[in-house]
């Protein structure tokens, strides 16, 4: 019968760890960012006793200002650490907190009534000098040599991964904070735009009813000055809509959109005005051309808005093309159309708020100089672009790139 060979057999441990250290790493990164913590530092906690051998786990959790405090942890209770020898661990971990380097202590203890030797470690969690917490682990009575390697790729991992998590929370807060201003913002324009709104309305229906006595010589001032109001009155409108949306955005990743469905809808809502100008419309996506995560209302503004100017500012047999696919820069939708083309002096300027370009009323007189302004506005909050290409009597692209 061959005898076995220690350092095969040392060689084959070593890769089998490897191998599940690996499958570990591999668990760690597919986390979803926004789970809990702790469903994080348990699979960090678990490796370190099933991979390593050790007996009993802590992280410690370090604040800023509170200092460490005991987090989570595996075959430990937080009362142990009132035990009389675990006043030189404690002593150890607080160093290690200060200095930001490792330990590594055996130590005569006793536990369940029992003399033993434990040897534990202390393992402070660091990225770029900054503390996140520290890992401690021990194991009794151990005599073979810890592979102190690959435990550093563990702590180096769990490193990374709080920093992103870190990161994500706080993007996350921050984006919370300026919706809540910008709903703030939001409700002061919204009541003074309606404070507005009703007595103009009031003021066009007055105007109605005496229309017909208007005497000849001032009609046309008169029909001047409805029209000016009615603009004043459709922007104010307008406000008030989109207001309403940006009040109700409680999250803007809400869920996975379809934005081939969407666009389907929105072309059934101007039917009636495609088929009155004669306008061919031809709707393009890739097969591989995903579903975005976003907020469903915001994405049917936005495309709404687009599609809404392709059919009003087009010309009569005209056409409108919506093209969707994926390449290196992103998930980019174009919306083309045959339609009068904006001037390249004023192409730069159609995104400002309230901007209108010259004579674009001769085409629809229900514009307000808001939707393109909105539609960038909206489209930021995805870390998504809109550009436009256009020429004069030819016509527009408009191309929205997402972020992949």
């Amino acid at each position: 019968m061959a005898k076995k060979n220690p350092l095969l057999d040392f060689a084959f441990r070593e890769l089998q760890l490897k191998d599940r250290l690996l499958e570990v790493l591999i668990r760690v990164q597919n986390c979803d960012l926004e789970e809990n913590e702790d469903i994080l530092l348990q699979i960090f906690l678990e490796a370190f006793v099933e991979l390593f051998g050790f007996e009993r786990v802590v992280y410690y959790r370090f604040e800023k200002g509170k200092g460490l405090r005991w987090g989570v942890s595996k075959g430990i209770t937080e009362e142990e650490r009132h035990r009389s020898y675990f006043t030189q661990i404690v002593s150890d971990i607080l160093e290690s907190s200060l200095s930001l380097r490792w330990m590594q202590r055996r130590i005569p203890v006793v536990l369940d009534g029992n003399e033993v030797f434990l040897t534990y470690l202390v393992l402070p969690v660091t990225r770029e000098k900054t503390l996140y917490g520290i890992f401690y682990a021990d194991v009794r009575n151990h005599s073979e040599r810890l592979d102190i390697d690959l435990i550093h790729i563990l702590v180096v991992q769990a490193s990374l991964s709080l920093y992103y998590r870190q990161m994500y929370e706080t993007m996350r807060m921050q984006q919370l904070e300026l919706l809540k201003l910008a709903n703030f913002k939001n409700e002061i324009v919204r009541q003074i735009t309606a404070n507005i709104e009703n007595p103009l309305e009031k003021t066009l229906h007055f105007m109605n009813e005496i229309e017909s006595a208007v005497p000849e010589g001032c009609v046309s001032h008169f029909g001047e000055i409805y029209r000016r109001l009615s603009q004043i009155y459709l922007t104010l409108e307008k406000s008030l809509n989109l207001g309403k949306i940006g009040a109700n955005i409680e999250d803007i990743f809400q869920k996975e959109v379809n934005i081939c469905h969407m666009i389907d809808r929105i072309l059934k809502n101007y039917e009636e005005e495609i088929k009155k100008r004669h306008i061919k419309v031809e709707v393009v996506f890739h097969e591989k051309f995903p579903l975005l995560r976003g907020n469903e209302d915001v994405f049917r503004t936005i495309f709404d808005e687009l599609i809404s100017n392709a059919v009003y500012y087009n010309r009569e047999k005209g056409k409108i093309r919506i093209y969707a696919y994926s390449d290196n820069r992103g998930h980019i939708i174009e919306i083309q159309d045959t339609g009068k083309g904006i001037p390249v002096e004023f192409q730069g300027l159609i995104f400002e708020q309230f901007y209108r370009v010259p004579g674009s009323e001769k085409h629809n007189d229900k514009g307000a100089g808001l939707g393109l302004f909105l539609v960038k506005k909206f489209l930021g909050y995805y870390g998504a672009t809109i550009s436009v290409q256009s020429v004069e009597d030819e016509g527009s692209v408009f191309t929205v790139i997402f972020p992949a």
